[in-house]
């Protein structure tokens, strides 16, 4: 099974599901690392905590404008963690009912059609690994995936000094839609797990 499960949290403190979700890879015999620029309260005994400033500053913390939601910066830093090879990633609201396996790729189809990184593990040299990563180094980073006419749009204000910055994306655009265009563009989509593996509940 994975040795090191990853995790990010960023508030003053895990709710009872996140914790309880935390807990259950404990549970499953899994060491657990929780990265935080802060330790929140009600972390489960065992969990490790990890300085996410080692990896990030805390100045590179960006959250959607819509609505404030640290997803967005998750959506980043989980790839910062795969980049430095510290093992798989999973997000504070997946609950373990069994030990992860070990392999080198891992992410599953959350639709039919579409992946989620929720539970993401990439080599760290692999090359969706590393075309994922342009999207942390480039804060005005303009998605492949957008529509033709606003992907012309985001290029023309980039040109002129008025870029757009990845805020303004919309939830999922970093995400899943991110997750599904990098590995079909590297050829490892096939690595995919079924829907009821790691999003059986909808």
């Amino acid at each position: 099974m994975e040795p090191v499960v990853n995790a990010l949290w960023i508030g003053r403190a895990l709710g009872k599901i996140h914790a309880a979700c935390l807990r259950s890879f404990l549970l499953a015999g899994h060491r657990v690392r929780l990265h935080c620029y802060d330790v929140p309260d009600n972390v489960p005994e065992g969990v490790e905590i990890f300085d996410a400033s080692r990896l990030m500053p805390r100045e590179r913390i960006v959250t959607y404008r819509s609505n404030g939601g640290p997803s967005l910066f998750s959506n980043l830093y989980r790839l910062k963690i795969l980049e430095a090879g510290m093992g798989l990633y999973v997000d504070c609201d997946v609950y373990c009912l069994k030990p992860i396996p070990q392999a080198a790729y891992k992410f599953g189809y959350q639709t039919d059609t579409e992946l989620n990184g929720a539970v993401l593990k990439l080599p760290s040299d692999s090359d969706m690994l590393c075309e994922a990563l342009k999207m942390v180094d480039d804060p005005y980073f303009i998605a492949p995936w957008l529509g033709e006419r606003k992907r012309r749009r985001y290029h023309w204000r980039k040109a002129i000094g008025l870029p757009i910055d990845i805020s303004h994306y919309g939830w999922g655009m970093l995400g899943p839609c991110a997750m599904t265009y990098f590995a079909g563009k590297a050829s490892v989509i096939d690595h995919a797990s079924a829907i009821d593996v790691f999003y059986p509940v909808h």
